[in-house]
């Protein structure tokens, strides 16, 4: 997958923390429209927040924010 910019991880990431299903899949639909290099990511970020799985994608969002950083 092709992620987004850091500071677009940073917005999900937050929002998922905070359990913000709506807040997460209007960020997602913002990184959508920034490049369709970003769509497969979307879709499988709006997969996750359609079946509530917040932890699985705060183990993601941590894990690209880590290699970030790196």
């Amino acid at each position: 997958l092709i992620r987004p910019p850091k500071e677009e991880l940073e917005v999900i990431h937050y929002l998922a923390r905070r359990g913000d299903i709506l807040g997460i899949r209007d960020q997602i639909t913002k990184i959508e429209a920034l490049d369709p290099k970003f769509v497969p990511f979307a879709n499988k970020f709006s997969q996750l927040a359609q079946d509530f799985e917040i932890n699985k994608m705060l183990e993601c969002l941590e894990a690209y924010l880590k290699e970030d950083r790196s």
